[in-house]
C-alpha cells in the first residue's frame, strides 16, 4: 500500500548515516498468499512460494547508474548477509562454525550485480530443501506430490478461497530412474505449466547428482531431543525456540 515506503525517511539509514541522500537500503519481499501470476503461494515450493521481488533504494551515489532499472539476476536471501558484510568491510566467514564442523555460510557477495558492474549473478544455484534444487534455468523436485499447483489470480483471498485454496491443488511427479521427479524449465516456463523430466533425462541426472552433494551441507537438529531446550525457550523466549546452549550461564 506504499505506507512502508512513505515512512522510510523517518528511519535511520545504514552505513552509519542518518541522511537518506547518502544511504542505501535493501528490501527483500516475502512469498505471501498471492504471488500472481506465478504458480503456487505461501507454503508451496513452486515459484509463487519461493520467488519474491526486492528493491534497493537510497541516495548512495554508486546506485546512480542503475537507478530505475530492473534486474532479474538470481539472489538468495542468504546473499544479503555476505553482501552487506562485505560492503561494511567485515569478513563473513564463520570461524566458530567451521571449528565446530558446521557447513560454511551459504552466502555470496552480489553487490557487483546490484550496482550493474556485472550483468550476471555469482549465485547460479540455490538449495531450496532436501527434495528441491533450483539453478538459473532449471528446477528439480523429488517428491511424489507437490502441493499448491495453481495460480491465485489477481485478487486473493477471494470468494472461492474457502473451498478452492491454491494449496489444495497438487501435481503428481512422474516416476523415473531416480524415483518421482518433476523438472521445470524456468527460463522458458516461469509459470511452471510444463513438467519436462521425460524430455531432459540428462538434466535430471546432473541435477540429481548436484542435489545429493547439496544434501551433504544440510544441517538440521531436533528441538525435542533435549527437554532443557524446551524449558529454556518457555522461560526466556516466551514460549519460542532460540539459542540456549551457550546462553544459560549469562542469564
Amino acid at each position: 500500500d506504499g505506507q512502508g515506503c512513505k515512512a522510510l525517511p523517518a528511519l535511520p539509514m545504514p552505513l552509519n548515516s542518518q541522511d537518506q541522500d547518502h544511504g542505501c537500503m535493501c528490501f527483500n519481499g516475502e512469498a505471501g498468499a498471492n504471488n500472481y501470476p506465478l504458480t503456487g503461494g505461501k507454503y508451496s515450493y513452486f515459484e509463487g512460494g519461493i520467488r519474491v521481488n526486492a528493491f534497493v533504494s537510497g541516495g548512495w551515489k554508486a546506485l546512480d547508474p542503475v537507478r530505475g532499472t530492473k534486474n532479474n539476476g538470481m539472489i538468495h536471501i542468504a546473499d544479503w548477509y555476505g553482501t552487506l558484510a562485505t560492503l561494511a568491510g567485515v569478513d563473513f566467514f564463520d570461524t566458530s562454525a567451521a571449528a565446530a564442523g558446521l557447513p560454511p555460510v551459504d552466502s555470496v557477495d552480489v553487490m557487483p550485480l546490484v550496482l550493474g558492474l556485472n550483468t550476471t549473478s555469482p549465485r547460479t544455484t540455490y538449495f531450496v530443501r532436501k527434495d528441491e534444487i533450483v539453478t538459473t534455468r532449471w528446477k528439480l523436485a523429488t517428491e511424489k506430490t507437490l502441493h499448491g499447483y495453481a495460480s491465485a489470480g489477481p485478487a486473493y483471498p477471494n470468494a472461492s478461497t474457502s473451498h478452492d485454496a491454491v494449496f489444495n491443488h497438487a501435481l503428481h511427479c512422474p516416476e523415473g530412474a531416480h524415483g518421482p521427479v518433476c523438472l521445470f524449465d524456468l527460463e522458458n516456463d516461469v509459470l511452471e505449466q510444463k513438467e519436462v523430466s521425460a524430455q531432459y533425462p540428462e538434466v535430471v541426472d546432473a541435477l540429481m547428482a548436484q542435489l545429493k552433494e547439496e544434501r551433504k551441507t544440510l544441517y538440521t537438529v531436533s528441538h525435542k531431543t533435549d527437554p532443557k531446550c524446551v524449558s529454556f525457550g518457555q522461560e526466556h523466549y516466551g514460549g519460542y525456540y532460540g539459542p540456549w546452549l551457550d546462553l544459560d550461564e549469562h542469564l
